[in-house]
Order: C-alpha cells, then sequence, then structure tokens
C-alpha cells in the first residue's frame, strides 16, 4: 500500500507541472485526451492530491515518461507507522459514534507521543482536525442558535489549519482530504440551521463531489458518499427545488441498489415521494410505499409510524399496507 504522506507531493507536483509546461499541455487539452478531470490534474501539481496509479499511468502515456520512477524519487524517509495512522484517521471521520471517536483520538495521541519527533507534520495537523471533528459530534445535535455558531466557527478552524485563506464561497480553490470533506458537511448543516440553504447547498454540492471522486477508488465510501446525496436532498427539499431532489434521490437510489445497501434506499424513496407529490407527478404513490417497504426489512417500526403521520398531517396522505394502495384523506 503508497500512502501519501511517504512522498513529498510539493515536489512531485513542480516535477509534473514543468513536464507539462514544457509539452505545451493546458489541463483542459489533457482532459480531452486522457479524460482526467483539470481539477485532478491541478490538485496534483499542487501536492494537494495524491494520484492514484491510473491517473500515473494514464499521465505517463501522454508524456511518455515513468511516472512511478518519479514519484519513487520523491518518497520521504517517514516512520512507516505514518500510513497506518493517516488511514486510521480517515476511518474515524465517518464514525459518529463519540465514545469511539474519542476513544481512537487517545489510541493516536498515545502512539504519537511516542514518535513526536518524527512524525510528518500534516499528520499533526489532522490529529488536531480530529479533534475539532470531535467536538462538532458533540455538539450537532444542539441545534440553538449559540451551539450552531460555534459549529461553524469549528468548521473553520479545522479547515484553516490546512488552508489558511479557506473561504467557503471559494471552495475550489483547496483540495481536501476525507476528513476536511467531513467537516465541510459539517459546515453545510451549520449554514442550513441558520437558514442559508443556498450556501449549504453549494458546500455540500462541492463536498460530495469531492468525495465522488475519491469513492471511485475506493468503495468503502459508498456510506459516507449516501449520507452526501441524503445531506443535499434535504437542501433541495427546504429550498423547493423539487426535481433536483427527484434527480439526486435517483442517483442514490441507483448505487445504493448496485451495493446492496437497504438502509438509505427507505429515505430516499420517500423524499422523492414527496417530492415527486407536491410536483404532481405520476409515481409518487409507488416510491413511498416502496419507503415503507424498505423499513419493515430494516425492521424499523418507529420510523414506519414517522413517516405515516408526516403523510398524514403534512401532505394529508394515508397508505394503505395491506392491500398496498394510497388514498387521499377527503
Amino acid at each position: 500500500m503508497i500512502y501519501e504522506l511517504d512522498y513529498d507531493l510539493l515536489k512531485f507536483g513542480d516535477i509534473l507541472f514543468k513536464i507539462r509546461s514544457n509539452r505545451k499541455l493546458t489541463q483542459k487539452k489533457i482532459r480531452e485526451i486522457t479524460g482526467i478531470h483539470p481539477d485532478t490534474i491541478k490538485g496534483i501539481e499542487y501536492g494537494q492530491r495524491f494520484p492514484t496509479l491510473d491517473t500515473l499511468n494514464k499521465l505517463g502515456d501522454l508524456y511518455q515518461i515513468n511516472l512511478l520512477n518519479i514519484l519513487s524519487e520523491c518518497k520521504l524517509e517517514n516512520d512507516p507507522f505514518l500510513g497506518r495512522i493517516i488511514s486510521k484517521i480517515n476511518s474515524i471521520s465517518y464514525l459518529d459514534e463519540i465514545e469511539q471517536v474519542d476513544d481512537q483520538i487517545i489510541q493516536l495521541e498515545e502512539f504519537c507521543a511516542l514518535h513526536n519527533n518524527s512524525l510528518h507534520p500534516k499528520i499533526k495537523i489532522r490529529i488536531e482536525q480530529l479533534k475539532i471533528l470531535s467536538n462538532t459530534i458533540k455538539i450537532k445535535n444542539k441545534k440553538d442558535v449559540v451551539n450552531t455558531l460555534e459549529l461553524e466557527r469549528l468548521c473553520h478552524k479545522a479547515l484553516q489549519m490546512n488552508h489558511p485563506t479557506f473561504n467557503e464561497c471559494r471552495l475550489n480553490e483547496n483540495y481536501y482530504s476525507l476528513l476536511e470533506i467531513r467537516l465541510l458537511f459539517v459546515l453545510g448543516a451549520s449554514k442550513a440551521r441558520q437558514d442559508k440553504y443556498r450556501v449549504a447547498t453549494e458546500i455540500v454540492e462541492y463536498a460530495n463531489k469531492q468525495l465522488h471522486y475519491q469513492y471511485l477508488s475506493d468503495k468503502t465510501l459508498l456510506p459516507d458518499i449516501l449520507n452526501g446525496y441524503y445531506t443535499l436532498s434535504y437542501h433541495y427539499f427546504f429550498e423547493d427545488k423539487h426535481l433536483e431532489v427527484i434527480k439526486t434521490c435517483d442517483k442514490a437510489i441507483q448505487l445504493a441498489n448496485q451495493q446492496y445497501t437497504t438502509k438509505f434506499l427507505p429515505h430516499f424513496h420517500f423524499r422523492k415521494g414527496i417530492s415527486q407529490f407536491k410536483m404532481n407527478i405520476d409515481g409518487y404513490m409507488k416510491n413511498l410505499l416502496l419507503s415503507i417497504e424498505y423499513l419493515k426489512l430494516n425492521g424499523d417500526n418507529l420510523l414506519i409510524d414517522k413517516f405515516n403521520q408526516v403523510l398524514k398531517e403534512k401532505y394529508n396522505i394515508v397508505l394503505d399496507q395491506e392491500v398496498s394502495t394510497i388514498k387521499s384523506i377527503k
């Protein structure tokens, strides 16, 4: 396994930039030839994104240079456990059980205390970011104004550790680790709680796009991708962008079905069904019933009751589950 912190990515990115410049190739032209997104090339050249093997091979073929050899020349003499640490940080970043997060942070700090002099500076920054993320998890369910503003402040503090000029209106100026992408989702949630749905949607759209890039090479990120789509559909819903809700839910349902993931399906079918109902689009009945059927499969009776209550009280709809039909209350 190759880990990003084993290499001087700034040095490698500078070499890659010079190679491209010498060949007078624009990032747009490279995309036309190889299909590699300009954001990916820019991130690698800035030393902020670790290249996948597929990307290295495509660029190497185009430049007619063995980029793996060049990357190996940029290898750092780091502690062999650093790769494991960054992998652990990434896995902790997407936990929601605060006890697990705190326990893992303690273990990391104990390890770092023994290796402090040899730790890569970025490792130290990410551990500090992880502590802040832990605090955001602790307060994210406290939805009063004070805690919402504190949530936003903590996210900015963590993101500015690696990106001093971080600005939520200029997200594409930086490239983010998995941990930082999680922080962007939290930042989006804090904006939504302030009824700033347009800004919240822009942040979550960007975060989910970045996460999707990483998902292409790491399928274990599927639950996080689906969480991103869930959050995005929520924001679209409250902006009354119901066509966007339907499109987002369709993408998520397709992904979930490919991986046989039933946990998220009830939520996407339910939200899609409501948006179809509000737009008077045929098919809403099927999606609402599917949401209940998936909840039955998951054994979630409490959520079944909640879904039915919302349908009845907000939308004047009653599901007749015994005969699999829906009837509107007159």
